[in-house]
């Protein structure tokens, strides 16, 4: 099977942020479905410090392009020093949030060495295809998913 690749990968570095996690999750759920993303939740973890609480997400979501490719979509949040203020939370963390293309998920391409030549063929030939119909659509995608989680958290840098 082809590896998959990473067309975005960006961290978000919060410091004593004012956060609605309820707010937000629900947000990325919605924005997810209204793109037609099958959405995940991977992770859930918290815990008690010293400091104040730590939390973990972890989301998953992907979308069948047609049935050579997909997009997936992966969100981990990572909150540490967390003081539940009202209904905020006003802590640090860090979001990652990576963009991948799978192509020839389903391996149909694969099974022996002359499928394999076929493929790296056709992926050669028709690389602006490729492009336009698998690349494009996830950076779009990616980015609004990744503006709606910036905005949310309100970091603008």
């Amino acid at each position: 099977m082809p590896p998959s690749f990473d067309i975005i990968k960006r961290n978000i570095n919060i410091t004593e942020g004012n956060i609605e996690l309820e707010k937000i999750f629900k947000g990325i759920k919605n924005k997810a479905e209204d793109l037609g993303y099958v959405f995940f939740e991977k992770e859930q973890s918290s815990g008690s410090k010293k400091y104040g609480e730590e939390r973990t997400f972890k989301f998953y979501m992907d979308r069948e392009i047609d049935p050579f490719a997909k997009i997936e979509i992966s969100i981990e949040f990572n909150f540490d020093r967390l003081e539940k203020v009202k209904t905020k939370f006003i802590g640090d963390g860090i979001v990652t949030f990576v963009t991948k293309i799978h192509l020839d998920y389903k391996n149909k391409w694969g099974k022996n060495k002359t499928d394999r030549f076929l493929y790296k063929l056709y992926q050669k030939i028709m690389k602006w295809k490729f492009e336009s119909m698998y690349i494009v659509p996830g950076v779009i995608e990616g980015n609004q998913l990744y503006g709606y989680i910036k905005d949310e958290l309100e970091e603008y840098s």
